[in-house]
């Protein structure tokens, strides 16, 4: 009923001076992506996250001062560059690894570009236990992301055995797929409620 609106609202207390940018070293969490040694699966981490005012941390350094996660990619000038997917939990994405620079399209020795296809928390950036079950010939079970050489966003598709596949198209525009286990959400219900008149 105020004419002035917000003004009794608080700046949150998040140890930041304006203009408000969170700090590139020690505000988030790191994940670690590397190649596995067959080079065909990412291997990651699931370090938590620190949260800033939150009470998951405790004792060291970063004392729940942080504000998120990121992890750099693995591939020699690996990029994201194709939309997301966000599916149960998750951030599904494929990335590019363009191929080397003395590859020419008209060459005989056509090297193509490559890339994986990655599954990882947006929680905390970190990994599913045995994402990947049916990739190649063993599973790996810290596996944040195979190579698939997919293009474009993922889609995906659940069947009627309750199995979670992602379709995608690969470099050379062959149609695949590739199951991935996302654990499922989870659902919270109404406890009680209160009607305001």
């Amino acid at each position: 009923m105020s004419s002035m609106h917000y003004s009794s609202l608080a700046v949150a207390a998040t140890g930041l001076s304006s203009p408000y940018t969170i700090p590139s070293t020690g505000s988030l969490a790191q994940q670690v992506f590397t190649l596995n040694t067959s080079g065909v699966s990412v291997d990651g981490t699931n370090n938590p996250v620190c949260w800033q005012g939150g009470t998951v941390c405790t004792g060291g350094a970063p004392a729940n001062k942080q504000f998120g996660w990121y992890a750099n990619l693995v591939g020699t000038s690996e990029q994201a560059i194709f939309n997301p997917v966000y599916f149960q939990g998750a951030l599904l994405v494929d990335s590019t690894v363009p191929s080397p620079s003395n590859y020419t399209p008209t060459s005989c020795n056509a090297v193509p570009d490559t890339g994986f296809t990655y599954a990882i928390s947006v929680a905390n950036g970190g990994i599913f236990p045995s994402a990947f079950p049916s990739y190649g010939t063993t599973v790996d079970p810290i596996a944040a992301g195979v190579q698939t050489n997919a293009t474009g966003s993922v889609y995906v598709v659940k069947t009627v055995e309750g199995t979670t596949n992602l379709i995608y198209q690969t470099v050379s525009g062959t149609p695949s797929a590739q199951q991935v286990n996302i654990p499922p959400n989870t659902k919270s219900k109404r406890l009680t409620w209160v009607e305001r008149r």
